[in-house]
């Protein structure tokens, strides 16, 4: 009791501080789920965001917010008569949706009265069969759009954090400035290349258990994948989702919702890396392709922000990645041809300014590495001469000192494959096997029968050796036999790697 008679609260139980403005930024996308997407009442998003995240707010400032977020439940007055003269001319089915939410008899129902009453209007006041009754017509049963922006605003919201938060502490560093050993010898990247060739063999044939084990296989990976973070990472699942889009938009579906219950075990709900899979997995395939462009620009405009000392890296994987996305219909052509453009200008002047010779000479690999994702770009758009004429100049790099072929082992064996493929794709299917073959023989002695790589390497020589025996007299069936048990094989031989390797990873 205080002195005039009145009861204190106790200590422990005093008025916690209300919500900063911070905080509610924070906290938007939890909110944002939790009232919007899941649909929870607001005393209900209250109770749960003060018990399980120490939130506190009233209700009165929740739907202050809420309105200020764009997040209204009930209709506007014009939606209201808009809906019932569509109802009254059979124009309109349930459910509907109304800035991107479904809307059933029952809750439209209520909608409608709660504004109808605050308006005054009763106009069609006793009118709701057409509401029920009508039928299904050509007429679009959609009021305004599904909201595509808010859930890529909400994408590129987790990207920021996630990738601010990584890049500002030690979690993403790269060990040099040196990107080809990097790129292609880092996990994520040669898990992409694994899932590509699993994805291109379930477009090839859906009845295959085997391809599907293999596909399997690859998403059993992102558990290391998630647990790495590199900063490629999530880059290489971004891709790799609209690579399986590209496959069945079925088979993106299952991949998202994998990583977002992967994410959410592994990170807890609130993570920015689960929230970001969380609006993918929102996203109907249009819509994805619509956010893909602008989700992966964000990313890499943060990495050149916290890691000007290795813009070129940030530069080459900008290069890589855009062109993957292109390839799958997400990515604009002019945008990839402007990032390519700029890119090489760039380097080319640095190379121009360097200090010395030798300092120009050690950044010429990393420029070649650039030129060479250009091969493969121009080559995924059909342009084969011109990504010939590239590799020819490449091809003298390589003659001027053929010590350098030793030096950039894994930079002249892409350069081997490039070749091969370019050949390919100009039909010329006898002159692009001895690269094939040279190919695949280099990387299983490099980096074994188990590795991606190999596995890469296998895939593009049976193609080929498929062509090659399809227009030529020359009998190639011995050496497809080997091909396809070794392809085989190397799936296999990877799995137990990895199994071996698991076992001896520490738990925990």
């Amino acid at each position: 009791m205080t002195l005039n008679g009145s009861k204190k609260k106790p200590h422990s139980l005093s008025h916690k501080a209300w919500a900063s403005a911070q905080e509610w930024e924070s906290h938007r996308e939890t909110i944002t789920r939790l009232f919007w997407d899941e649909n929870r009442p607001l005393r209900e998003v209250v109770e749960i965001m003060s018990r399980d995240h120490g939130f506190n707010a009233t209700p009165k400032m929740y739907k202050a917010r809420t309105r200020e977020w764009g997040l209204k439940k009930n209709l506007k007055v014009s939606e209201t008569r808009e809906i019932i003269r569509q109802a009254k001319h059979g124009e309109i089915t349930v459910p509907l949706e109304i800035r991107g939410r479904k809307i059933g008899s029952k809750m439209l129902k209520e909608n409608l009265r709660v504004a109808k009453s605050s308006s005054g209007s009763d106009d069609g006041a006793d009118d709701w069969s057409g509401v029920h009754s009508v039928s299904p017509s050509p007429v679009a049963t959609t009021i305004n759009p599904p909201n595509i922006h808010r859930m890529a605003e909400a994408a590129l919201r987790a990207i920021s954090d996630y990738s601010t938060t990584a890049f500002q502490s030690p979690t993403f560093t790269f060990a040099s400035n040196n990107m080809t050993p990097y790129n292609w010898g880092s996990e994520s990247c040669t898990w992409l290349q694994r899932l590509w060739v699993a994805a291109d063999d379930v477009a090839q044939d859906r009845d295959s258990a085997a391809n599907f084990q293999n596909l399997h296989y690859c998403f059993d990976l992102c558990v290391s994948i998630l647990r790495q973070e590199s900063p490629e990472s999530l880059a290489v699942a971004h891709v790799a989702f609209f690579k399986l889009l590209a496959v069945g938009p079925e088979l993106a579906k299952v991949f998202s919702r994998f990583l977002l219950g992967l994410s959410s075990i592994k990170k807890g709900r609130s993570h920015p890396l689960t929230r970001f899979w969380l609006k993918y997995n929102d996203m109907d395939p249009d819509e994805a392709r619509l956010a893909a462009s602008t989700v992966s620009r964000a990313y890499f405009d943060c990495a050149s922000t916290y890691l000007k000392q290795s813009s070129w890296i940030v530069m080459y994987l900008q290069c890589n990645h855009s062109r993957l996305l292109h390839k799958q219909g997400a990515f604009p052509l002019s945008e990839v041809e402007a990032i390519f453009e700029k890119t090489l200008t760039k380097m080319s002047n640095d190379m121009l300014n360097a200090s010395s010779l030798a300092e120009m000479e050690s950044l010429a690999p990393d420029f070649r590495a650039v030129q060479m994702q250009l091969v493969f770009f121009l080559s995924d758009n059909g342009r084969f001469f011109e990504a010939d004429q590239l590799l020819q100049e490449i091809g003298l790099w390589w003659e001027s000192n053929p010590q350098i072929t030793q030096k950039y082992a894994v930079l002249y064996s892409v350069w081997m494959m490039a070749k091969g493929k370019t050949f390919y794709g100009l039909q010329r299917y006898r002159d692009a096997q001895p690269f094939f073959l040279e190919y695949y023989e280099l990387v299983k002695a490099t980096a074994g029968l188990n590795h991606s790589t190999a596995t890469s390497a296998l895939y593009w020589l049976k193609e080929n050796t498929l062509k090659l025996e399809s227009v030529s007299a020359t009998n190639e069936a011995r050496l497809l036999v080997k091909v396809e048990e070794e392809y085989n094989d190397s799936w296999d031989r990877a799995r137990i790697v990895e199994q071996e390797a698991t076992e001896e990873r520490p738990m925990g």
